[in-house]
């Protein structure tokens, strides 16, 4: 009889094993025609859309952010900024840039759903009828062209469309920061071109997504979810309008620094770990029984879990399988778990030729596991102290 342990060693590892090959799928996936004209020139649109901007004191970056958005509007579009609970100059700001405003007061429904969700119902009463509204975040410069990327998107998918969101790095950037960015470029751009490559929708990762009109009109957008936009992409693809990565479309939001920087992680990945373990399940089962194909995806691939815990728990496997090997000479779980690992590492390094080559220096990849040992204490509040509601995060501008 072959002993309990070995079949408790062997699925831990083919455990660790599964989301691996998930994240190694689609950034191979990315790599292949890496040159290929995914951004091509601007494409010829027709129609109209509302760019909504949700904001709470940003008045040091907001003027920035309607720089970029104000010359790419054609005739019939708007911008709409939602001033949530503001106690600075965000609306004044607005309206100087030719914006319209909307100024919201209540200080207990804070959030960026809630500002979502208010600027929604304006545009309703206005009787706005454009095709699609696009969600632009206050801190965020918008490259030139990215919103008619993002309407011919939507126009040619009847779907929703994601933009390619990145980070600035912050001044004086350390090595911990460098790996951050890399792990940003490789959720928000590597494997979301996999997934497109795959025709396959990706998640909504915060800034620059463009929704039909017929269909945020049905979300349900006021709640105070850490990670609102995570479950405005999974509410999407329940609708079958699940969210189509543009290479073409190019948003640049601020890396936060210092606390600030850890507040936002803390924020995102709390919420991230409480999905995995708390709706992947249940969405698992739904896509199978409504037979739905992009939320099955988005489903596995939110069960990647996020790079800093997913190296952890592997090289923690691969460690425990070598020593079980050593002692008991059962090597299987060993085996698993360093093809697991061997496959993290090609992983992250295509993650890193499709979308951070030439911003991450190649050399900051051995930074990696002292960033995953930063990242100790963050899990293990996680797990003793989950984040529940919602907390802006502070910039510097």
């Amino acid at each position: 009889m072959i002993e309990w342990w070995r079949y408790v060693a062997v699925i831990a590892s083919v455990a660790a094993l599964a989301p691996v090959g998930v994240l190694l799928v689609q950034c191979l996936a990315a790599l292949v025609g890496v040159r290929s004209a995914l951004r091509g020139v601007a494409p010829k649109r027709s129609g109209t859309l509302c760019v909504l901007i949700p904001a709470h004191n940003e008045e040091q970056v907001l003027g920035q952010a309607l720089m970029t958005v104000m010359p790419q509007l054609a005739e019939g579009d708007q911008v709409l900024v939602v001033a949530d609970n503001c106690t600075d100059q965000t609306a004044a700001i607005a309206l100087d840039a030719g914006a319209s405003v909307l100024e919201r007061h209540d200080a207990e429904r804070r959030g960026k759903g809630y500002a979502l969700d208010a600027g929604v119902r304006h545009l309703e009463a206005a009787g706005f009828a454009g095709d699609c509204v696009v969600i632009i975040d206050a801190d965020c410069e918008v490259a030139e062209n990215a919103l008619h990327h993002l309407m011919a998107e939507v126009q040619r998918s009847g779907r929703s469309a994601q933009a390619r969101y990145v980070m600035q790095l912050p001044e004086d950037p350390r090595p911990r920061d460098y790996v951050s960015a890399l792990a940003v470029r490789v959720r928000n751009v590597a494997r979301a071109r996999g997934m497109r490559r795959l025709g396959l929708p990706c998640q909504v990762t915060g800034s620059g997504f463009a929704v039909p009109w017929h269909a945020i009109r049905q979300l349900h957008l006021a709640s105070g979810n850490i990670v609102e936009d995570m479950q405005i992409g999974l509410d999407l693809a329940q609708m079958r309008l699940g969210a189509m990565y543009v290479d073409g479309a190019r948003v640049t939001g601020r890396l936060a620094a210092g606390s600030a920087a850890e507040a936002q992680r803390k924020r995102w990945e709390h919420g991230h770990l409480g999905a995995v373990f708390g709706v992947v399940p249940r969405l698992l089962l739904r896509a199978v029984a409504t037979a739905n194909l992009q939320l099955l995806a988005l489903a596995v691939d939110l069960a990647v879990l996020p790079l800093s815990l997913l190296a952890m728990i592997v090289v923690a496997m691969a460690t425990g399988a070598a020593g079980l090997g050593w002692l008991t000479g059962f090597w299987l779980a060993f085996w698993i778990s360093a093809s697991a690992l061997a496959g993290l590492a090609v992983a992250v390094l295509a993650g890193w030729l499709v979308a951070a080559r030439g911003v991450v220096p190649f050399g900051t990849l051995v930074a990696i596991p002292i960033y995953v040992l930063w990242k100790v204490p963050m899990w293990i509040m996680s797990v003793l102290s989950p984040q529940k509601e919602w907390v802006r995060s502070l910039r510097k501008p």
